[in-house]
This record gives structure tokens, sequence and C-alpha cells, in this order.
């Protein structure tokens, strides 16, 4: 009987577990949109690391918020290192953002409205910039 209980038990926990974060869904808090990775990038000491742009949808509008997602030995025990919420330089009612590249380890752009950004991301801080 403990046989048969056991992977049971096991199966039914990891069926109703969420094991990755992808980017097209579904998420464990349905105001969650959209979620987009960055490349990882590894360090001499061979941990790595990765920022992720999270929007949600609040209410009526769009709020982005960047994590920057830590990773130990051999890709092993991922921590969130930073999270940065994102509320400068971009307009204040966000109505849908579109067209989400990552052009580089810590650079992310992205369209909100009618208008294309770039926004860079360092030291728990960012920077943006319209791209024309």
């Amino acid at each position: 009987m403990i046989k048969l209980t056991l992977p049971f038990v096991l199966v039914s926990f990891l069926s109703n577990a969420s094991l990755s974060f992808a980017s097209d869904g579904p998420y464990l808090d349905e105001s969650i949109v959209g979620v987009y990775s960055g490349p990882m990038e590894f360090g001499s000491d061979g941990l790595g690391s990765h920022y992720r742009l999270i929007v949600e949808l609040s209410e009526v509008y769009h709020k982005l918020t960047v994590q920057r997602l830590a990773y130990g030995e051999e890709n092993c025990c991922v921590t969130v290192a930073d999270t940065i919420p994102v509320k400068r330089g971009l307009p204040r009612n966000i109505y849908s953002v579109d067209d989400v590249v990552w052009t580089g380890y810590d650079t992310v752009r992205m369209t909100v409205g009618e208008t294309r950004y770039e926004l860079v991301f360092a030291d728990g801080d960012y920077t943006v910039g319209r791209i024309k």
C-alpha cells in the first residue's frame, strides 16, 4: 500500500506545481499577462543570472516589473536578486505592451502604445530611451 501511495502523492504534487515560468503562461497569478526572459550571463565563477520583464494587468492599465534572477552552481537554486518596478520614463497609463525583444543581457526593447522604448538595467536601477 505504501508503494502505491507515495508515487501517487508525488505525481499529484508535481501535476499541481508550476516548475517553470514560461513566457506563454499559464501563470500562477492571473493578473500576469506576459513574462519575457532575457539571455543568461555567466561570471568567471560559473554562476549565472538573467533579467525578466513581467507585465501585469492592474485593473485597466499594465504594470511593469523587472527581476534579476541569480543561479547557483550548475544552475541550481534560483533566487530573485533584484526586483525593479518600472515607472519612470514611460507613459503613466500603459494600455499595451507589444514587441518585447531582449537585445542583450541587460537591455530590452518594447512598444508601449505607439512609441518604441529601450530599457537598460544595472545595479538595481534602469534608464529609458525612446527609439525612433
